[in-house]
């Protein structure tokens, strides 16, 4: 199942990514920097130049398993293991139908848990407008209608605040959806193109626990992976080679209940 968390992660780079050119800097080529970890020691990569070969490198710096890789290479694999998590282009509708699905019982949840909120809203306004009447027309003092003038608007912002949060129209779960399909379409060129402060944002959000380099197998792992991006592998290993653009009842059960379902597997390789 897809996380709220990671959901809103992700519309929250699409919203931000305005795909701004920058004038390089060194450090644009450690990206990987502390995220990257060594698989063996689990130490995190620092980065170096090599001034003579002027080429980057990270490293570790663990006794007895210290590691030293082209950062140029690196950044490649880490690239590479991003396309594992794309959308085929064929397939937008089927996440499209996908994402509706497995949300369309969680916004009902919501919907109902929103009425609620409401209506606790509506007393909260009535108690309010009810000690301002009193204290117009001198039923109570000043300083119990400013006592419960405050409480009752202490609560009434905490109200609102949780109206905001179970908030969501039909027409902004599509244009999440739309974000979500973007990025999962174009994952590794994305990243690629951004900048060195974006990249660290977006790897964070795709890998929220960063990855593992294996130099012996030369193999870049992942531990934990954002569910919108699971559910685009998935889609894309289970129905790459499918030619209509929609999944019938039984392909939608069988991919939302499946071996594995839409949970993410741990450790990814």
């Amino acid at each position: 199942m897809i996380s709220e968390a990671d959901w809103w992660k992700v519309q929250d780079v699409m919203n931000s990514n305005k795909r701004i050119q920058c004038a390089h800097q060194p450090t644009d080529m450690l990206p990987l920097k502390v995220f990257a970890r060594c698989s063996k020691s689990n130490d995190a990569f620092t980065g170096y130049l090599n001034k003579k070969k002027g080429i980057w490198y990270y490293k570790s710096r663990s006794k007895g398993t210290k590691v030293n890789v082209n950062a140029k290479k690196l950044n490649t694999k880490f690239s590479e293991k991003l396309k594992e998590y794309e959308l085929k282009d064929t397939l937008g509708d089927v996440f499209e139908q996908t994402v509706n699905h497995l949300y369309e019982s969680f916004y009902q949840s919501r919907k109902d848990e929103q009425s609620i909120i409401k209506k606790q809203y509506t007393e909260v306004k009535k108690k309010i407008e009810s000690i301002e009447e009193r204290f117009a027309v001198g039923e109570i003092t000043q300083e119990i209608f400013k006592k419960y003038d405050e409480k009752y608007k202490s609560q009434l912002a905490q109200i609102t605040l949780k109206l905001d949060t179970t908030s969501m129209t039909s027409s902004n779960l599509q244009k999440a959806i739309e974000n979500s399909k973007e990025m999962s379409m174009n994952l590794s060129s994305t990243w690629e193109e951004m900048g060195f402060g974006e990249k660290v944002r977006l790897q964070s959000i795709v890998f929220p626990e960063g990855i593992l380099y294996d130099k012996q197998n030369d193999v870049v792992r992942t531990t934990k992976v954002n569910s919108i991006f699971e559910v685009s592998r998935y889609l894309s290993d289970k129905y790459g080679r499918k030619k209509s653009g929609i999944l019938s009842a039984k392909e939608m059960n069988s991919t939302l209940v499946g071996d594995e379902g839409l949970e993410p597997p741990t450790p990814s390789v």
